[in-house]
């Protein structure tokens, strides 16, 4: 028979057979978070966290494993749950119907944390690369966008007024390309030009404006509809090239953004 369980309820088990067991190992509860809708246990080592999530979506539950560090992904249930003890339904959470199968699945992760579970985070809890964006580097692009733009569009050879948005994006994509034997700091900076320049394409074909996101401590370039962080952009499309997939990463994103901003001009857009 199914019995509707509290979440004052569920916390509470999942402190008890999760919990003290994670507290052991130097993680921090953070309580029910609402931005994924589940539990989030929490461990800060050199400046990257740590994050062990269970969500809920009904009733049913899901454990998933993240860091913050530079191009990491996530590591979910099915990868540390032993095949004879995995239960996810189709959308990959575990349903319960009382309070013994909810402890049942808890035990279940437990066991998953302890014998692999664990031991994957740590893999994950380095930044993929030191070449990596960091918010001195989004805030001096923000304050320097025109000098290195100005600066590196005459370093590439590339004229003040070329704004047509194929030829950047294939521009910047081979410019990459021509970075492999470069030092890391010469890297860093080519790729703050290459960001300067892919801003003041999408600024000038889409009347867009570059914005200061003090929360996030960002900097955005905004558009109809749309915009985007030229740093992520460009760094990422330089750790996408190194790791040998995803060519032509800039133009593909600039052609969304410029698709998605000239579709919705005029238009009402979600």
């Amino acid at each position: 028979m199914e019995i509707k369980m509290q979440r004052r309820e569920k916390t509470k088990l999942i402190e008890e057979i999760l919990g003290k067991y994670l507290k052991k190992q130097g993680y921090i509860y953070n309580g029910y978070t609402y931005s994924v809708k589940g539990w989030r246990y929490t461990k800060t080592k050199d400046n990257v966290n740590c994050m062990i999530t269970i969500d809920e979506y009904g009733n049913a539950i899901r454990l998933w494993l993240s860091t913050d560090a530079y191009m990491q992904g996530i590591i979910t249930d099915k990868e540390i749950v032993s095949e004879e003890n995995y239960n996810a339904n189709i959308l990959g959470f575990w349903d319960y119907t009382n309070k013994e199968d909810f402890k049942k699945i808890l035990e279940i992760y437990k066991d998953a944390l302890d014998n692999k579970g664990l031991a994957l985070l740590e893999q994950i809890s380095h930044h993929y690369t030191s070449i990596r964006p960091t918010a001195d580097m989004h805030k001096y692009l923000y304050e320097n966008h025109e000098y290195l733009n100005k600066t590196y569009r005459s370093l590439f050879d590339l004229p003040v007024k070329e704004f047509d948005e194929n030829f950047i994006g294939d521009f910047l994509n081979n410019k990459l390309e021509k970075m492999n034997n470069l030092g890391s700091e010469e890297i860093i900076s080519n790729l703050l030009g290459l960001a300067a320049i892919y801003g003041d394409t999408l600024v000038q074909n889409l009347k867009g404006e570059w914005i200061w996101e003090t929360k996030q401590q960002m900097c955005w370039i905004e558009v109809p509809h749309s915009g985007d962080f030229p740093i992520i952009t460009i760094f990422n499309a330089w750790t996408y090239k190194t790791m040998g997939y995803m060519e032509n990463y800039i133009k593909k994103n600039m052609e969304e953004i410029f698709s998605y901003s000239r579709l919705c001009t005029g238009n009402t857009c979600n």
